[in-house]
């Protein structure tokens, strides 16, 4: 007799692989398949498409988390700027891309300027203003507000980033800033991200 099948649908499913992958660094085909009750052809469509859309790995008889690529933490200003140019230069169609807050951050994001097929994700309202002249996608997180920083912050914007596949981060360093605010997003964005690239300190307001 044929086994069944759970009745979730296809978004749910995928959710539910991406869980165990924040958990563990790669899981098989048939114990997804075992833990949603339903076919391991089924688990080999919903992982090839949360592959396409970059979020993990396929591998021989399961999924793997993703594996990050680099992780780069120039000290001057300039050291960071060959990185930046040449990892958004080479991003996949589409790609997303995190930007902090800091003068630096968004100095390095008018790299992209020419790239009309990028997405831009930012808990920066200084960062959203820059961006809204290029031509790119701009998400904002949301959350609660610093009026200081004019950044966002807290548990809203942390669980919008969380869900998210960004394959390259721009990311302030935590160790120059003040405060915790903003240390759980960044920390977040670190462990996610396929690339981080840490920058100098945020300049908070404008010159």
């Amino acid at each position: 007799m044929a086994k069944k099948e759970n009745r979730a649908l296809p978004v749910e499913r995928q959710e539910h692989i991406t869980s165990r992958l924040r958990d563990h660094a790669s899981v098989a085909f048939r114990e997804l398949a075992d833990e949603l009750s339903v076919s391991i052809m089924t688990i080999r469509r919903d992982a090839a498409t949360l592959e396409r859309k970059g979020v993990l790995t396929l591998t021989a008889g399961g999924v793997a988390r993703r594996q990050r690529l680099a992780v780069a933490r120039p000290t001057p200003p300039h050291d960071g700027v060959g990185v930046a140019s040449a990892t958004l230069r080479a991003l996949r169609q589409g790609a997303l891309i995190y930007l902090d807050s800091g003068a630096q951050a968004v100095s390095f994001m008018q790299i992209t300027a020419s790239r009309t097929d990028l997405s831009v994700v930012t808990p920066s309202l200084d960062a959203a203003e820059v961006l809204q002249h290029h031509t790119c996608e701009v998400i904002i997180t949301g959350g609660r507000l610093d009026r200081r920083t004019k950044k966002f912050g807290g548990p809203v914007a942390t669980a919008v980033v969380a869900q998210l596949a960004i394959d390259f981060a721009i990311l302030t360093d935590p160790s120059a800033t003040e405060g915790d605010a903003g240390h759980e997003l960044g920390g977040v964005i670190n462990n996610a991200a396929a690339e981080v690239l840490i920058v100098g300190p945020p300049s908070h307001g404008r010159p």
